[in-house]
């Protein structure tokens, strides 16, 4: 069982995990409105997650013998609404500890200014939101090949999100973005390093693909 579970990756009732995971992943967030003052508590769930997220598909890259990690990297999309829901969740509780509201905090420059914490946050939300409000099959399925560079924008909203931590934080913030990007090169390079080159003759070029 454990065998099949790490090395094969085989998850029993995988598909019923997954319905699970999202239901919760929407649900929970929600009990911010009965909590706003574990506003702070919302947001490192949410960080927590999105650090996950990011962290699963290179280290399933690095370590392919794993097959369990690759099972996982599967479940990204469960876990990346999650977190972008706690961290939404999170904005939403510091409004409402702040007698303010949704519509007033976005149309106020200050939170959009990248020379106060708030500043990074939002910008985060504002790339998390598109990322958000495609990760389903309808979007898959219109969007085509545009859904992927619109999921892609899961980057500047952990680079942004992880700046906003930093401030808050200050160095304790910082190591997680090191070892994603650190693992992001290493996953990078084992696949540059896999990728079989043609001989000199040939007409067409050869180039890593990463993606």
């Amino acid at each position: 069982m454990l065998k099949k579970l790490i090395l094969e990756g085989q998850i029993p009732y995988f598909k019923q995990i997954r319905k699970i995971l999202l239901l919760l992943a929407i649900i929970t967030p929600l009990s911010v409105f009965f909590y706003p003052k574990e506003e702070a508590l919302f947001a490192q769930i949410g960080w927590d997650m999105l650090i996950g997220v990011m962290l699963i598909r290179p280290i399933a890259d690095i370590i392919p013998k794993i097959k369990l990690f690759r099972t996982l990297v599967l479940l990204r999309k469960e876990f990346g609404i999650a977190a972008c829901l706690f961290i939404i969740a999170h904005f939403v509780g510091f409004l409402m500890m702040q007698d303010q509201s949704i519509l007033s905090a976005i149309t106020n420059p200050d939170y959009w200014g990248f020379y106060n914490v708030c500043g990074w946050g939002t910008w985060g939300l504002a790339f998390a939101m598109p990322v958000l409000l495609t990760s389903n099959i309808f979007s898959i399925i219109t969007l085509k090949k545009w859904w992927k560079y619109i999921q892609k924008l899961a980057y500047p909203f952990f680079i942004l999100g992880g700046v906003h931590v930093v401030m808050i934080e200050g160095g304790e913030g910082l190591w997680p973005i090191i070892v994603v990007a650190v693992l992001w090169i290493a996953a990078w390079i084992k696949k540059a390093s896999k990728t079989p080159v043609r001989s000199s003759d040939e007409k067409t070029p050869v180039f890593p693909h990463i993606c």
